[in-house]
């Protein structure tokens, strides 16, 4: 099952909106998902958005966000991402290659693919 929340504009002002909390989120360029994100351990959802949006992390191009808190973000991650690749057969394009070892640390965990 995808995200459960609307999406939002990709913009500061509903950044600031999001939850102080840890979960899961999707990125969007325009109508295509290409980033399932999360937030645990010292990132909250909108301080990943905030790294994301200020061009810490990548992408930093979406249009539109959608979050969702989540008590197991690792797991629900995994759901979203398995989920996405049976339906497309592949994952979202900025969820490919990626290595918790080739990652900055920017003080919070990056999604895996």
């Amino acid at each position: 099952m995808p995200i459960a929340s609307p999406r939002y504009p990709f913009t500061r002002v509903a950044i600031e909106a999001a939850p102080d909390d840890h979960g899961v989120y999707a990125l969007y360029q325009g109508e295509e998902l290409v980033f399932y994100g999360l937030a645990l351990g010292g990132g909250t959802i909108q301080t990943r958005l905030m790294a994301h949006y200020s061009g810490l992390i990548e992408p930093s191009q979406a249009t539109h966000y959608a979050w969702e808190i989540a008590r197991d973000s690792q797991t629900r991650l995994a759901e979203l991402l398995r989920e996405y690749k049976y339906a497309f057969n592949r994952p979202p394009r900025f969820n490919t290659g990626q290595s918790r070892t080739a990652m900055p640390d920017y003080g919070f965990d990056l999604a895996l693919g």
